[in-house]
């Protein structure tokens, strides 16, 4: 199970990650199938607060340490049997309220020796048992979490440290308050004084992102037809494209406006809920893309890559790259279509009941 905080994108940036890093859905190596070694030592490099990872509360991803930053990618035996991590980053103001772990061990695989170990050693150093309710989505019926007070920067800090074995085992260690933050602004609620977002300006042209991702081109077919698979075809393709992927940031701003608008206007009082509610329901009224069919395409196109990679057939591999990439260009650019229509009715809104939004 993909941890809850994991940034999840829409159809768009899922077809960029395809397109791009498809080696991503070769499944990894399975690792030894024994109990792990649990310690203080242990779960403490899997917080955001001890000094022993670099990581730093409140901070944003630009502000952490780029060693701290590399833990995500390669753990290490000290962070076993854990194979990848992300930071939990509140989703508004973008700083660090925690950390989350994944492994490939699966439902089963020494779940009760996991279980018996972690309790044990958490309680022996001063954790204490509580009721997951910060981590946004249910846990699995066998999941254990514990909280603990750290000085963190010379103040106390709440810990909470969950445990997961709903299909793939993983951790979630964060501070309490960063994450109730983190379910406030997920809730549209931000804190006082936030700014309007900074319109980033028109989006890159399509022509020029994949001008050199020629399909036509003899020399592009060669290449891909010699790459045989998507660890050499992927860093190729990226090559290819030219700047920013056209829409993305306009499409992430219009997403932070609506947010910021919706929070503009509930605050003011001069709106209910309901018709809020009903407000932004009308103006999303037709939607503009199908998320599961652009999804499906994206996966199809996937597949012909794969099959052309494995046929050392240049031609069908290449195509199977580009189109990913159109169809994330198209799916982002529907996706801001409908943010910019949303927010364009909650602009008139906020003028029509004289709150200022300038």
């Amino acid at each position: 199970m993909t941890s809850p905080f994991r940034r999840a994108g829409i159809a768009a940036r899922i077809a960029g990650t395809f397109a791009l890093g498809v080696s991503a859905l070769v499944p990894a190596p399975a690792l030894a199938q024994s109990a792990p070694q649990v310690s203080a030592a242990w779960i403490d490099s899997l917080c955001p607060a001890p000094a022993s990872n670099g990581f730093a509360l409140d901070k944003t991803e630009e502000e952490q340490a780029a060693s701290a930053l590399a833990l995500f990618e390669s753990p290490g035996e000290a962070r076993a049997p854990f194979s990848s991590g992300s930071g939990v980053y509140t989703p508004w103001s973008g700083r660090l309220a925690g950390l989350s772990w994944e492994s490939e061990l699966e439902y089963g695989d020494h779940m009760e020796d996991w279980r018996v170990a972690l309790a044990k050693t958490l309680a022996a150093n001063g954790w204490e048992q509580r009721e997951d309710t910060m981590f946004g989505t249910s846990p699995g019926w066998s999941a254990l979490a514990f909280e603990k007070t750290e000085i963190v920067d010379g103040s106390e800090r709440m810990l909470v440290f969950r445990f997961d074995t709903f299909d793939k085992y993983s951790v979630d260690c964060g501070e309490a308050d960063m994450l109730a933050l983190y379910q406030r602004e997920v809730g549209g609620e931000l804190e006082p004084g936030s700014p309007r977002p900074v319109d980033p300006g028109p989006p890159a042209s399509e022509t020029e992102y994949l001008a050199r991702f020629d399909c036509a081109d003899p020399e592009v077919v060669a290449r891909f037809a010699a790459a045989g698979s998507t660890e050499v075809a992927g860093p190729y393709a990226e090559s290819l494209i030219s700047g920013d992927m056209p829409y993305d940031a306009q499409e992430q701003y219009e997403q932070r406006l609506g947010t910021w608008l919706g929070w503009m206007l509930l605050a003011s009082g001069k709106i209910s809920d309901e018709d809020f509610y009903e407000l932004t329901r009308q103006a999303d009224d037709v939607v503009e893309f199908d998320y599961e069919a652009d999804l499906m395409g994206m996966i199809g196109s996937l597949e012909n890559s794969f099959k052309g990679l494995e046929e050392n057939d240049g031609a069908r591999a290449c195509t199977g790259y580009r189109t990913m990439l159109e169809s994330g260009i198209a799916a982002t650019k529907a996706s801001y279509n409908r943010h910019r229509r949303i927010n364009a009715a909650m602009i008139a809104e906020a003028e029509r009941l004289g709150i200022d939004i300038d």
